[in-house]
């Protein structure tokens, strides 16, 4: 009995399955904690905030004259103070973005 399923046939290299690719191991500096820049220089700015107004209450001279400046200000003024404070605002994430970005290594 001589068909054809008796017959030895070669193996497809075409039906050959690729060889697995091993994963790329991090980088050790990969493998390190991250840095959470925002909180560092929020935290800073928060520090800073606390500090000046602390040094404004402890002397009643300098109450009296933040209360005489909050007094006089005028409307201009009011919106002059709320553009330095947004602005100084969007410094100060503009910061922590380039901080994170230059801590990422990224270009």
């Amino acid at each position: 009995m001589n068909d054809d399923t008796t017959e030895p046939r070669g193996f497809d290299e075409a039906l050959r399955p690729e060889p697995s690719v091993a994963p790329v191991r991090p980088d050790p500096a990969e493998l390190g904690p991250r840095i959470r820049w925002a909180g560092i220089i929020w935290g800073l700015v928060f520090a800073a905030i606390a500090a000046i107004v602390l040094w404004i209450v402890l002397d009643p001279a300098r109450i009296e004259l933040v209360a005489d400046w909050w007094a006089t200000l005028t409307p201009a003024g009011l919106w002059l103070t709320v553009l330095l404070v947004l602005g100084g605002l969007l410094l100060i994430a503009g910061l922590s973005g380039l901080a994170r970005r230059g801590d990422r290594g990224a270009p």
